[in-house]
């Protein structure tokens, strides 16, 4: 059994708990959430039976953490638990502003970056995966595994990711919508 920790749980964190525990790549027991509202937390507890902790407790008792908070909150959050994440942890980040790199110099956990869509709401997006340096096999078959269940998992370089994440969000809707416009301006639809 591998314990989930989600420290955010408001957006893509309480979207990838759904989704996990809606497509059985995990149970709600074996889910420990946290967010810096901590009634946020406690309402997904209520809703899908996962327990709740403070970010310390979700990073001490937690195999696989899965770090969804706001970009700029990422630093402080990682100082917080620099003595939680040891070697013995995954870290999965869903920022897109914070490195593998800036992961590594404040965390000795093994670390990967993912990046959903929106689509993979209804388990149809694309996830944008990046493996840290010390990633093993077996943490790359559970990370695809995990993200095979809500869409397309597609290895990434991290020097692409901002190109590749607005290619697979929401720059497709925007492109038509913004076609669809200007064709009902020009009398066409």
């Amino acid at each position: 059994m591998v314990l989930l920790g989600f420290i955010g749980t408001v957006h893509m964190g309480g979207m990838l708990i759904h989704k996990f525990i809606e497509t059985e790549v995990a149970s709600s027991r074996d889910i420990i959430a946290s967010n810096r509202t901590k009634e946020e937390a406690e309402l997904l507890a209520r809703d899908l039976s996962i327990m709740v902790g403070d970010n310390r407790e979700v990073a001490k008792r937690s195999d696989v953490i899965f770090l969804c908070v706001k970009p700029l909150d990422i630093k402080g959050v990682l100082g917080e638990l620099r003595d939680e994440l040891t070697s013995d942890k995954l870290l999965i980040s869903v920022a897109a502003d914070f490195s593998l790199d800036d992961i590594a110099s404040v965390s000795r956990a093994r670390a990967a970056r993912v990046i959903p869509s929106v689509a993979s709401e209804r388990s149809k997006g694309v996830s944008l995966v990046v493996f840290g340096k010390g990633t093993t096999a077996s943490d790359r078959a559970l990370i695809l595994s995990f993200f095979g269940t809500i869409g397309y998992p597609i290895e990434a370089k991290e020097k692409d990711l901002e190109v590749l994440a607005d290619l697979t969000s929401s720059a497709p809707a925007y492109i038509s919508a913004s076609s669809h416009q200007r064709q009902a301006r020009a009398g066409k639809t």
